[in-house]
């Protein structure tokens, strides 16, 4: 019994080291698409466009969540499909939809005055 104790600690403390290496990932891509988010927000130039733009990234907001959802089976934000350990998990869905969007994102910004298209 003891020796089925130390090998469930040793799956517990690689499981917590992985989860604390997506949260720390997780947390610098969001870091990454808030200034991606802010350099497309500097370059807005009238109120219609700043509305538009964050009404776009609160439906963004909504999609990822969703998309999460549907890929790790469950809304919750911790559930994964059980029948089927190749599905990501939440952190990992979210990752990657969040480094999907810092592109997107990054796509948006004017790179000279001739790129940008103010109205």
């Amino acid at each position: 019994m003891k020796r089925w104790g130390s090998v469930f600690a040793t799956i517990l403390l690689a499981c917590s080291a992985s989860h604390a290496a997506s949260n720390s990932d997780l947390a610098h891509a969001n870091l990454e698409l808030s200034k991606a988010y802010g350099r497309v927000m500097a370059q807005q130039h009238d109120d219609r466009d700043r509305k538009a733009l964050r009404d776009l990234e609160r439906a963004w907001i909504v999609f990822k969540d969703k998309q999460c959802a549907f890929e790790t089976g469950g809304g919750d934000g911790t559930a994964q499909r059980p029948s089927d350990p190749g599905w990501p998990t939440w952190s990992d869905c979210e990752l990657r939809v969040t480094d999907a969007r810092i592109e997107e994102l990054k796509g948006l910004v004017c790179t000279g005055v001739s790129a940008c298209n103010p109205h």
